[in-house]
């Protein structure tokens, strides 16, 4: 089964559900993946960048998400995690979604 969009807003789980997720993301079996990152519950104590990671081995590109619509490339290799306090992520794996994604990168 293909799901378009997972959407993830589990207030600050978001990490614990992604790795629930992981047979999902492993087959790609989703085409794009939205979570909320913030200084709340689970991600006291998780890993944002352990989680980008994750979903860039499993086949998937990150970007912040703007709160206009733009876009900036969250890199797995760089250190840049703990830049912002709260922000929504948007990955996929899918060649057409990414070229739409990278046309809104301002980074």
């Amino acid at each position: 089964m293909q799901v378009d969009i997972l959407s993830i807003d589990t207030e600050g789980h978001d990490a614990v559900v992604l790795r629930g997720a992981r047979k999902t993301l492993q087959a790609r079996a989703a085409t794009i993946v939205e979570f909320e990152h913030h200084s709340v519950g689970r991600w006291l104590t998780e890993s944002l960048h352990d989680t980008v990671q994750a979903l860039d081995a499993y086949g998937y590109r990150c970007f912040w998400q703007g709160n206009l619509g733009q876009l900036a490339s969250l890199l797995p290799w760089c250190d840049q995690f703990n830049k912002r306090k709260w922000s929504n992520i948007v990955c996929s794996h899918h060649p057409m979604v990414l070229n739409v994604f990278t046309s809104l990168d301002i980074g």
